[in-house]
């Protein structure tokens, strides 16, 4: 049986960013920014430059999905561009992830 994904703990590490658990072994990870098209702060970039290796070692994570809150994507760094893989920092992140 898988373990569990630590979602208390993502979110304790990472208050920028919000994290779902849909299926197991699925981890969401959600850019939240009401009334800014999800675009990213600075908080946020911060967080996704380290939210990767924390999940990479969540023994419970087999996949990633990474969504905006509600019927917005994502708009990028606070104006219309949109988020990408690179501003994500997915990098050479070891679990699948779809954006």
């Amino acid at each position: 049986m898988p373990s569990p994904i630590g979602l208390e703990t993502l979110a304790a590490a990472f208050p920028s960013l919000a994290f779902e658990s849909p299926a197991d072994g699925v981890l969401e990870l959600v850019i939240a920014h009401e009334g800014r098209q999800n675009s990213a702060t600075e908080a946020m970039h911060r967080d996704l430059a380290h939210v990767w290796r924390a999940i990479d070692a969540d023994e419970g994570v087999r996949a990633v999905l990474v969504r905006g809150a509600g019927e917005q994507t994502a708009s990028g760094s606070g104006d219309t561009r949109p988020t990408n893989a690179a501003e994500l920092n997915v990098g050479s992140f070891g679990t699948p992830c779809v954006t």
